[in-house]
């Protein structure tokens, strides 16, 4: 059984599977050991990135890849996919499920594998001028969206999420209450935002509908790094714009 044989069944984004496909498609589960996950890992931040050539993939986005190998692997210990061709219903019965995998020398190779290390990247920094210029270059609802991350320092998590019941625009804030961090865990104290003047009037021309998104299309990340390479600011993110 081959990596790519199991992710065929998994629900997959393309883009950050093609790696694992390319690297370990047609490889036995059974022969990819933690060397094989080293090599791996060396050879992906030796690769450019395909949407800046100049630059080379960060430790942050090669674990992410790695743990997408793990994930396979339990995905398939949970679905005793390495069961189905190799043991018999007896023998299956007779040594359980952990038993088998140690026996036939299949295990997770990323499982004691540590982290790199992940340095935060430094963020980009643009003038007003191109800002303006950007701002031109988007489309409306992803203009707010850039407005607020600059003026309220939110993640785009909080942005995307924000419902019309947490907008309070008589008073003139916006009630994120216990938000997820930037590592998804909840934070211990509500998260009240002024807002300033300027996003008032932006948020009042928005349509109101009580209970639903403010902005139910969400972030286009097509749409941004289109914008972004039409204002001269590639490889511009959005949270580059809360500093």
């Amino acid at each position: 059984i081959t990596l790519k044989m199991i992710t065929n069944v998994l629900v997959l984004t393309v883009r950050s599977w093609i790696w694992v496909w390319i690297f370990f498609g047609d490889t036995r589960c059974d022969k990819i050991d933690q060397a094989e996950v080293k090599r791996f890992r060396i050879v992906l931040k030796q690769t450019p990135m395909k949407r800046d050539a100049n630059r080379m993939y960060g430790n942050a986005y090669v674990n992410r890849i790695k743990a997408m190998v793990g994930q396979v692997y339990r995905f398939a210990f949970e679905q005793e996919v390495f069961l189905y061709e190799r043991v018999s219903p007896a023998e299956k019965a007779k040594y359980g499920n952990v038993n088998l995998v140690i026996r036939f020398g299949i295990k997770n190779p990323i499982k004691g594998l540590p982290k790199l290390v992940e340095c935060p990247e430094e963020p980009m920094i643009i003038s007003k001028e191109e800002f303006r210029l950007l701002y031109s270059e988007l489309p409306s609802d992803h203009r707010y969206i850039a407005l607020i991350a600059a003026h309220t320092g939110l993640r785009k998590r909080n942005i995307v999420e924000l419902n019309w019941d947490q907008v309070n625009l008589e008073k003139g804030y916006l009630n994120i209450g216990l938000h997820k961090g930037s590592r998804g865990l909840p934070q211990r104290n509500p998260l009240i935002i002024h807002l300033h003047q300027d996003l008032v009037e932006i948020f009042s021309l928005l349509e109101y509908q009580p209970g639903e998104l403010v902005f139910p299309r969400g972030f286009n990340y097509r749409t941004w790094r289109g914008a972004c390479s039409r204002a001269g600011v590639e490889g511009l993110k959005l949270k580059d714009l809360r500093t």
